[in-house]
């Protein structure tokens, strides 16, 4: 008895499976390879995400006054010790010197400073003129002119 029990058993369940899994209602092979698959079409579309609103940066701090400062300019006096020049290149045997921020006048030349730390300066104008000025002692340099001289404290 259990032997027919468990050979019906499996003859059900056999059965069941090639029908389709279910003894009320059966399945065509089709719909066992392709399993429907739920219609989207009908349910309802999230409604999008809502835009933030960026909001404004806050705006920069307003620039400080500028502090009045003394006057910046700085002479001095140089003296020509040795000068090689075209024909009427030359420096003057003495001449004034004025700096006023980035800018130096070394007697008829006009420079801009490149580099500064205390009292050593590297000055140019293009690639035309070089002048370095270093503790008192200066060297300017250029096609027409080599010059080389020293600086005294003109006050101011």
């Amino acid at each position: 008895m259990k032997k027919l029990f468990a050979t019906a058993t499996t003859v059900v369940a056999v059965l069941g499976a090639a029908c389709g899994g279910s003894p009320t209602a059966p399945q065509s092979s089709e719909m066992r390879t392709n399993p429907p698959v739920a219609d989207v079409g009908s349910a309802p579309t999230p409604a999008p995400p809502a835009n933030p609103v960026p909001t404004p940066a806050p705006s920069p701090a307003p620039a400080p006054a500028p502090v009045p400062t003394p006057d910046s300019t700085e002479t001095w006096t140089a003296t020509v010790d040795v000068q090689r020049a075209t024909p009427g290149s030359a420096l003057p045997p003495t001449f004034t010197v004025t700096i006023r921020g980035d800018q130096m006048r070394f007697g008829p030349l006009e420079v801009t400073i490149l580099g500064r730390q205390g009292n050593h300066i590297y000055a140019r104008k293009g690639q035309e003129i070089t002048i370095e000025i270093d503790d008192g002692k200066w060297t300017v340099t250029s096609v027409d002119v080599f010059a080389t001289g020293t600086l005294s404290s003109s006050g101011g």
